[in-house]
């Protein structure tokens, strides 16, 4: 009788040891990705409040967390690349440069989506005369107001 209650005890103290471990197996494992979803809120952060480059058509990004604005400088459409982050996506824009005298760029929109294959729907055509547009950023993308009649789907 006594080695049966020595069994049992043993049995439950390795039951009580392998519920440890697989609680801290489980711990660490979410722990581990609520780190790496930090590490990429902050660099999404970072991102959006780079300093915007003399260069860069994109001369105002919005603050994160916040309704806010960007500003897109038609006249200075130099060829290049731009991210705008929002609450639950982000946009995607590649500048081409003037011709014509219009900004030709493309962009294209990601929500929640971390499958998007990057592709960039919208083409627009832009009159340099228009200087610059000013556009609000929500949670939920850039209202690209007033555009519809340079921009095109591709």
């Amino acid at each position: 009788m006594v080695e049966k209650k020595k069994s049992y005890i043993l049995l439950i103290i390795l039951i009580i040891i392998l519920t440890a471990l697989n609680i801290g197996v489980w711990y660490y494992i979410v722990g581990k990705k609520v780190k790496e979803d930090e590490t990429v809120k902050n660099k999404n952060i970072q991102a959006t409040q780079k300093q915007v480059d003399s260069e860069s058509a994109i001369t105002q990004l919005p603050q994160p967390g916040k309704a806010s604005s960007i500003v897109i400088n038609f006249a200075n459409c130099s060829k290049g690349k731009d991210v705008v982050y929002f609450g639950f996506g982000s946009t995607h824009f590649s500048f081409e440069g003037i011709n014509n005298d219009k900004c030709v760029f493309y962009y294209g929109t990601e929500i929640e989506n971390p499958n998007w294959d990057g592709s960039l729907t919208e083409k627009c055509e832009v009159p340099v005369s228009l200087k610059e547009g000013k556009y609000l950023v929500n949670n939920y993308g850039i209202k690209m107001e007033g555009l519809s009649e340079y921009c095109s789907k591709r």
